[in-house]
Order: structure tokens, then sequence, then C-alpha cells
């Protein structure tokens, strides 16, 4: 890839938490996701559909496999949002060739989740 070469589009990249609170209250815990390993890196799709910015889509390898999957998870469940552009074609049309079409609103995008994934859970016994 050369420096002159431009990003089909921009991307929010975040990666699965170790540890994950989870039941009622957050009172047990859990090592990755059932589809993603710990620290696994997952693309953040744009939002769509969940204008309560609680739940994502995402692309990542499977756990225990090499092929990507497309899954919605909690954001409470991510951490360490950036921004990174996508330059491979195959995983743009994964991706459905969703994307930002700027670095700015990708970033803004990340902060917006990563301000969500560390908040208080708000449907916490419910």
């Amino acid at each position: 890839m050369s420096g002159a070469e431009e990003p089909f589009v921009w991307g929010v990249i975040a990666n699965v938490r170790a540890v994950i609170p989870c039941g009622p209250g957050g009172e047990h815990t859990q090592s990755g996701l059932k589809h993603f390993a710990p620290g696994t890196k997952v693309w953040v799709l744009p939002h769509r559909w969940d204008p309560g910015l609680e739940r994502v889509r995402v692309i990542g390898r499977h756990r225990g496999g090499t092929r990507l999957v497309k899954l919605i998870v909690p954001v409470r469940s991510l951490e360490n949002f950036r921004v990174a552009g996508v330059y491979r074609a195959g995983l743009w049309r994964q991706m459905g060739r969703d994307g930002w079409d700027t670095k700015e609103a990708a970033q803004m995008a990340a902060e917006q989740w990563a301000s969500e994934s560390t908040g208080e859970d708000r449907n916490a016994g419910h």
C-alpha cells in the first residue's frame, strides 16, 4: 500500500473487553463474548437502527476461527475505540460498503461510543 492510496471509507475499530460485567446489576462477569475472544479487534459499523447507542453492529474474526462474522453486541463489551482507514476491498464489501466519508465523522462516532462504553448501565436491575 503506497502512502498516496486513499481508503475506501473511514472506519472505527474497537477491542472486545477481557472482563465483561453481566447479569442483574453486573454482579457476574464473563471473559470476552460468546463469538469473540477477549481482545479481538472488531470493526464497528455506523448506526442505522439503535438510537440509544447501547448496541452496535460489528465485524470481526470469530472465536476459534478465521472467518469474519457480523454481529450485534453491547457497546459496554467493547473498549479502545479508534479510527482507521478501510483499505481492503474484501473488508469493505463485508462491511456492506458502509463507513464514514471523513476521518472527522468517524472520530466523532468513536468518541461517542467510547463515552457510552464507560458509562453506567442504564438498564441495571431491569
